[in-house]
């Protein structure tokens, strides 16, 4: 039976790694945010939708806006088309669901609220703006 040098261990990993890092599934490999590490994430989503404005339809549309989860995409990946870690997402979502259902008492999904012609930009920065004060104190 051959035995693996150090060497070979390390070009091995190293493949790995660059095959992991270069593809959707790199997201799994990353370690869990914080509170507060999260509500940087929902920080800076509230920036991108005051700097580029609010996409309806799509993640993303061709003026370079983003819809809600966009945002959060971009904030988390830096990738509009690359989800978050997917307890990341849940935490963020979850929080973003609790605040737009709280004035119609039932709760539209994220992307028919970000959709609707009354939804400001300003609102989903709003929103997230909330979500980040929230998992602050929560630390």
């Amino acid at each position: 039976m051959k035995m693996i040098t150090d060497e070979v261990k390390e070009e091995i990993l190293s493949k790995q790694n660059s095959i992991t890092s270069n593809s959707h599934f790199a997201r799994a490999r990353r370690p869990l945010l914080n509170n507060q590490e999260m509500a940087a994430v929902a920080r800076r989503a509230a920036e991108l939708i005051q700097e580029r404005g609010k996409a309806t339809g799509d993640l993303r549309d061709e003026a370079d806006r983003l819809c809600a989860l966009g945002a959060m995409y971009v904030a988390s990946t830096g990738k509009y088309w690359l989800r978050p870690h997917p307890q990341v997402e849940k935490v963020l979502r979850d929080a973003f669901n609790r605040r737009i259902s709280e004035p119609f008492g039932f709760s539209p999904s994220i992307p028919e609220w970000n959709d609707n012609k009354k939804t400001t930009a300003e609102d989903i920065a709003k929103v997230y703006l909330q979500i980040a004060d929230e998992l602050e104190v929560a630390e």
